[in-house]
């Protein structure tokens, strides 16, 4: 993976709740499919695609996904055989490369792409709304794997031992999420 410059992070952050913001997102866990559809991004699951041999050598070459233009259509296909948590991290860092506006496959834009796609799937400041007790946790407040949910919690403690004063994206966020702490209230939203 490419090492990001602070102020490149920083962007991805802001895109990524500019992204949350325009597109009205203001419910845990966030809905890749409310995105893709106020975004007007085409989804489509490899199964309603591609058969046999085609469909051996397309997962053989994206395992999980990809995205592109096709016409000035953005385009997101996906495996739809892999596990539903997989399927939202891959949406979530397909939407990073079409709100990214990459237009080429290299290590910087796959490093933007998982950047992007780590931070929307669980912004620090909404995990800290949460202050979930462990990564597994997290997890299911935030519909992610363990794995996912793991990362998104070293990433939380990390900012919030750094954090003094919210960023002014961090706080247009946070408004924008307005509900109560108890994460049994709430319900997923999308279904696959």
């Amino acid at each position: 993976m490419a090492k990001l410059s602070n102020d490149r992070y920083e962007y991805i952050k802001r895109k990524a709740t500019q992204t949350l913001t325009e597109c009205n997102i203001n419910s845990i866990p966030i809905n890749p499919y409310q995105i893709c559809n106020e975004r007007k991004y085409k989804l489509i699951k490899y199964s309603s695609k591609y058969s046999g041999d085609e469909l051996k050598f397309i997962i053989e070459c994206f395992p999980y996904g990809f995205s592109y233009i096709y016409n000035n259509e953005k385009i997101i296909e996906y495996n739809d055989s892999i596990e539903h948590e997989r399927i939202r991290t891959t949406l979530f860092h397909e939407i990073g490369h079409l709100e990214l506006r990459h237009t080429c496959e290299c290590t910087l834009s796959e490093t933007e792409a998982e950047w992007f796609g780590a931070y929307i799937i669980a912004p620090p400041p909404l995990v800290n709304i949460f202050k979930p007790d462990d990564y597994i946790e997290l997890s299911k407040i935030f519909d992610t794997s363990k794995e996912c949910g793991f990362n998104a919690m070293n990433r939380y403690l990390k900012w919030k031992s750094i954090t003094v004063f919210q960023k002014d994206y961090e706080n247009t966020m946070i408004k924008q999420f307005r509900f109560k702490r108890q994460y049994e209230d709430i319900e997923v939203i999308y279904e696959l």
